[in-house]
């Protein structure tokens, strides 16, 4: 089973967010009016995903169309496997910088992957912040 494919079942079975759910404020989110959650800045949690140097802190996920957002942070000299989308990959930089297929993404730079594409080893000099909605059924390929 891929490391990838491990995350993304832990994140199913316990990081559901959704306004009825009864676990939401221990999870720490606060519904407001039952329409919209918030996460402030100190709040969630950062997970590491047994790839060396990256760790994630899931913002929402949405199993109805099976597609999570989080934020990934990758360490310094760290980098993140080659993986195959099952679905469009949304990624913004937050901080940092990413390597991604010959380019260099900086703070402020936006990324989209559509479905079945590969991305390559991506690496980081300085490490990095993202902010990326992707599928649930991404597979890194070995």
């Amino acid at each position: 089973m891929s490391v990838l494919h491990r995350l993304r079942e832990r994140v199913k079975a316990g990081s559901s967010v959704n306004s009825d759910d009864s676990s939401a404020a221990v999870k720490g989110w606060s519904p407001a009016a039952g329409i919209w959650l918030s996460q402030h800045q100190d709040e969630g949690m950062w997970q590491e995903i047994g790839i060396p140097g990256v760790s994630v802190r899931v913002l929402n996920l949405d199993r109805e169309r099976m597609c999570v957002t989080t934020l990934v942070k990758i360490a310094p000299g760290a980098s993140y496997p080659r993986h195959r989308h099952a679905g469009p990959e949304e990624c913004y930089v937050i901080d940092g910088d990413i390597h991604v297929s010959g380019a260099v993404l900086g703070k402020g730079d936006y990324q989209r992957a559509e479905a079945e594409s590969i991305h390559e080893v991506q690496s980081t000099e300085g490490g990095c912040t993202l902010l990326i909605v992707s599928s649930l059924r991404d597979r890194i390929l070995e």
